[in-house]
C-alpha cells in the first residue's frame, strides 16, 4: 500500500480515507484483534453509536478491494478478500 493506493499482482485500486485507515490499523496490529470501537475512534475521533455499521461497511469495501488486486487464481477461492477475519462481537483481525 502506498498512500491510499492498494497494489497487487493484477492491478491497483484507490482506497477511501476510512478504508486506508482501517487497513493501516490492521497492518500495525497484524494477528491481533482490533475492536470496532478502536477503528471507529481512529477514523471519526469519537466513540461509536452502538447502532452504527459504518466500520462494517468500510471493512466490506476493503475486502472487495483486496480481492480485486489478488491473483486471479486466488479470487476463485472462497477465502478471497478474507485476509481480514471477523472476530464476532469484537472486531477484525488481519491474518
Amino acid at each position: 500500500m502506498s498512500g491510499r493506493v492498494l497494489s497487487g499482482p493484477v492491478g491497483r485500486v484507490g482506497l477511501g480515507a476510512q478504508e486506508a485507515e482501517i487497513l493501516r490499523m490492521l497492518l500495525a496490529n497484524r494477528g491481533s484483534t482490533v475492536t470496532r470501537d478502536a477503528l471507529f475512534y481512529a477514523i471519526w475521533g469519537r466513540p461509536p453509536d452502538r447502532r452504527s455499521r459504518a466500520v462494517d461497511m468500510h471493512v466490506t469495501a476493503l475486502r472487495r478491494h483486496l480481492a480485486a488486486v489478488a491473483e486471479p487464481a486466488e479470487t476463485t477461492r472462497p477465502t478471497a478478500g478474507r485476509l481480514i477475519a471477523t472476530v464476532r462481537g469484537r472486531g477484525y483481525r488481519l491474518d
